[in-house]
């Protein structure tokens, strides 16, 4: 029982892991973060973020 719990265990984490990927997406999402902060987009995502 604990052998099946394990092993489903570990493929769940590496199923997440294989999909998100945050090894690779980090180059992705700073260069998003920098060209949002770039054109002034920031300001309107936390308007739109908080209902304003």
């Amino acid at each position: 029982m604990m052998s099946e719990l394990l092993t489903f265990s570990l493929s769940v984490f590496m199923g997440f892991f294989a999909i998100m990927n945050p090894i690779a997406n980090t180059p992705v999402f700073m260069g998003l973060i920098l060209a949002i902060i770039g054109t002034g987009m920031v300001i309107a995502g936390i308007k739109i973020a908080y209902g304003l």
